[in-house]
């Protein structure tokens, strides 16, 4: 069973995570940012998690994950 507000919690950390971000995406010397508008819709498919069945959470995690490793993965082959 879960934890009451663990999802609310988990989404709360996966915000300030993505609030807490580099101030300047690509600051690092020859990079450029990339995958910022992917990595943003990947997360604003958390929004309304809450009032989704407990049980489809796994499936909408997983397929985020998969999307921002996929953005991960782009971002490096560009590097």
């Amino acid at each position: 069973m879960t934890e009451p507000g663990l999802e609310g919690a988990g989404l709360a950390f996966l915000r300030n995570i993505q609030a807490e971000g580099s101030p300047e995406p690509g600051a690092v010397a020859g990079r450029t940012s990339g995958g910022e508008g992917s990595v943003e819709t990947a997360m604003a498919r958390l929004d309304g998690l809450a009032e989704r069945p407990v049980g489809e959470h796994v499936a909408v995690f997983e397929e985020v994950l998969g999307d921002l490793e996929s953005t991960l993965g782009s971002v490096d082959e560009r590097t």
